[in-house]
């Protein structure tokens, strides 16, 4: 839960510049330590794209080392639905898709629609826009491990309908704040 508010942290203040991650996976989340507090640091912004409303707010050296929002980027198991449709343009909500499949793992001990050890593109995308996000408490073997809060937050972050996810990561935020 510390892990998901630190990069929503990172993730609220990237999106209010209209910077899109797309790659949002455990190793792009760093763990450090800062003033004697464990610290999680969001790393890795090479495949990141910028919104185009916020072209004109960012500088010019971020607009000409970003990739397009339509292309196809970031890390199979991780994308959400619209990521891997052809021709949808993803927006800051892909991130918090990511960041709940992160959480999905962290908490079960393996991604949501997928095995670890799968690496074909096509099952894996087939997986995510087909077959629901299994109850995180199904996952965990341990009775009150995972509080039903918990599990609620993480289902709504891994609906397919962007409409029922959250809306921004303030949103999200508050919404961890308020189940954990």
């Amino acid at each position: 839960v510390r892990m998901a508010f630190d990069v929503l942290a990172a993730l609220l203040f990237m999106h209010e510049r209209g910077v899109i991650h797309r790659d949002i996976k455990p190793s792009n989340i760093m763990l450090t330590e800062l003033d004697g507090r464990i610290v999680y640091k969001l790393i890795d912004f090479s495949i990141s794209a910028v919104e185009q409303e916020a072209r004109a707010d960012v500088s010019q050296t971020l607009r000409t080392g970003t990739t397009s929002l339509a292309a196809l980027a970031g890390t199979p198991h991780y994308m959400s639905p619209e990521q891997i449709t052809p021709g949808q343009v993803v927006t800051s909500q892909t991130d918090l898709w990511s960041l709940g499949v992160v959480m999905f793992e962290c908490l079960a001990g393996r991604r949501p629609f997928a095995p670890l050890e799968n690496r074909d593109r096509s099952r894996i995308f087939h997986a995510i826009a087909t077959t629901e996000a299994p109850e995180l408490m199904d996952e965990v073997k341990e009775v009150g491990a995972v509080s039903d809060g918990i599990n609620e937050f993480i289902a709504k972050a891994l609906q397919k309908d962007m409409k029922q996810r959250y809306q921004t990561a303030e949103i999200m935020s508050t919404s961890l704040d308020e189940k954990s």
